[in-house]
């Protein structure tokens, strides 16, 4: 077969590089083009099978593959790079050719009904299946009887900040109530802008705060601390229940209100699912305990959350690949 496959972010094009590698160990004939190049096969004449990763939609280049596609009935993969990135505005009704490989099984109803041919779930994005197998760190500076919680930031800085206010408010009362100490690896998101940023701010709320720094990136820190908390879509929040790991997802006006105007509703996946535990201005000291009693107890103390998280990212079935599994949907679909 004679597949194209496009993708037009950092994501979506390394998804799609990983399968583009995948089909050419297959004996397909493949051309791969992205802004991110990283491989170059041959190019051919119309291909057989469009393949698409899917940022939002935002780009000309996206909404170009999407037109050919149904233009020339070429049949279309959408393969997203995470949670409802299949349902932008610039895409309404060009979809009804298209297939959609949501990232979770929660969305294949959703995906359908907004207007593609069809949904379903393969398996979840190729970049997802390494955080199946993540190995904690184990060189992290955790003193006993010292509590350590990650707090991972996002792009708007105002918005992190006051989401850290609160989580330093609860952990001061909770560390106060119960007698312990504790630490914190604090992560802002490496592009703030500077019109949310604001140094003196930031530096009040964590006065008297001890903080830990450590090189390890979150996704190998999430299972090994007592808490981690993210909030607005950050790779944490899918990281974290990938891993079976409790962990907070922070709501408040501010994110619902930036969600929308993000991915069109105020919801996230995972935590609108169960498989986050939500926290609230109102609630989060509460539940940041529960969290906090959940890290010391074993996963059968907490079944309830483990399986909303299995709903929401299944663990990846033994043998083939999910780029196998994929070029295999499409070779039997349109092979």
């Amino acid at each position: 077969m004679k597949i194209l496959f496009a993708g037009f972010d950092l994501a979506a094009s390394q998804n799609m590089a990983a399968l583009a590698n995948a089909a050419a160990l297959r004996a397909h004939r493949v051309t791969f083009i992205g802004n991110q190049l990283m491989h170059q096969f041959s190019s051919g004449d119309t291909p057989d099978v469009i393949v698409t990763g899917l940022a939002s939609f935002k780009t000309e280049n996206e909404l170009k593959f999407a037109h050919l596609a149904r233009e020339s009935n070429i049949p279309h993969l959408v393969v997203p790079e995470t949670h409802f990135v299949w349902g932008r505005p610039k895409a309404k009704g060009l979809m009804d050719h298209a297939v959609c490989a949501v990232v979770s099984p929660a969305e294949v109803n959703e995906a359908k009904a907004w207007g593609y041919k069809e949904a379903v779930y393969i398996g979840g994005p190729p970049l997802w299946q390494s955080y199946f197998k993540l190995e904690p760190c184990k060189d992290i500076d955790v003193p006993e009887g010292v509590i350590t919680i990650l707090v991972g930031g996002i792009k708007d800085a105002k918005l992190f900040d006051m989401m850290l206010a609160d989580v330093v408010d609860s952990m001061v009362f909770l560390a106060e109530t119960h007698g312990f100490k504790w630490q914190m690896i604090f992560r802002p998101h490496p592009n703030e802008p500077k019109e949310t940023k604001d140094e003196a701010r930031r530096a009040k709320i964590l006065e008297g705060v001890t903080l830990l720094d450590s090189p390890h990136s979150d996704k190998v820190l999430i299972p090994r601390v007592s808490a981690s908390i993210f909030t607005s879509g950050a790779m944490g929040t899918i990281v974290a229940p990938i891993q079976r790991v409790p962990s907070i997802y922070y709501e408040d006006d501010w994110v619902l209100n930036r969600m929308n105007s993000q991915i069109g509703r105020p919801d996230w996946l995972p935590a609108e699912k169960g498989a986050l535990i939500k926290g609230t201005p109102a609630n989060l000291t509460e539940e940041l305990e529960h969290v906090l009693q959940l890290s010391k107890e074993l996963p059968e103390h907490h079944q309830q959350l483990l399986q909303k998280q299995e709903e929401v990212y299944p663990a990846p079935e033994p043998g083939m690949s999910v780029e196998e599994r994929i070029l295999l949907f499409i070779e039997e679909q349109w092979g």
